[in-house]
């Protein structure tokens, strides 16, 4: 291999890392939204059990639970790595979408809410790891050698403003997928796929996280 191969061979390697770093922005913003659908299409299945105060924690606590994962992940990701931040934040992620996706709540509905809101608060840590974990990881890689000086911002808003943009729109279009196959009779299978599907798009990142190396600026 000539040496002009090998640094092309290099440079999209550490472009694949940017995009394994910033690219769980998607599962972040997926996660997020879809709590504001979910939570229109939980209240037209359950709707004798549904209040304003289930509603409100079930779409505020999230952001408590990201406050939390934010703070102490911007400490231990600098004392610890941000490999294993960014790991830890795609497993959380992806274990308690699935954990919302299979809620439960016997015969009582009101039980089915309390578990749907103790799974957004603690799902919201894993998304707020992310943020020091991922992004700041994404930036650091983008000023490795083999990343080339003109492509270094726009790889980075590539790697994390656009992909939990992206994340966004998904969050809005499976759910209205889900409609259109299911139906209006089978809500319970809309709001089940919508937020257990946040667990596809952090499992692909994680494949990629689990071979990285920490990046040489931290």
């Amino acid at each position: 291999m000539s040496f002009v191969e090998a640094k092309q061979k290099t440079s999209w390697s550490r472009i694949g890392t940017v995009f394994a770093c910033g690219g769980a922005l998607f599962a972040d913003g997926y996660v997020n939204a879809a709590g504001g659908a979910s939570r229109y299409i939980l209240k037209a299945a359950y709707p004798k059990s549904y209040t304003a105060h289930y509603g409100t924690l079930f779409s505020s606590l999230q952001f408590v639970g990201i406050i939390i994962g934010q703070l102490s992940f911007g400490v231990l990701s600098d004392r610890v790595g941000r490999k294993p931040g960014m790991i830890f934040a795609s497993c959380w992620i992806m274990f308690f979408s699935i954990l919302s996706g299979l809620a439960y709540g016997g015969d009582n509905p009101q039980v089915l809410w309390r578990c749907l809101i103790a799974y957004r608060f603690l799902i919201g840590i894993g998304i707020g790891a992310e943020y020091p974990a991922g992004s700041v990881a994404a930036s650091e890689n983008t000023e490795d050698p083999g990343v080339s000086k003109k492509w270094q911002q726009g790889l980075l808003v590539a790697a994390t403003n656009t992909a939990i943009d992206f994340g966004f729109v998904a969050a809005y279009l499976v759910p209205y997928f889900s409609l259109m196959i299911f139906g209006e009779g089978r809500l319970e299978w809309v709001w089940r796929l919508t937020l257990g599907f946040g667990a596809v798009s952090a499992f692909i990142v994680l494949l990629f996280r689990m071979t990285m190396v920490e990046p040489k600026l931290y």
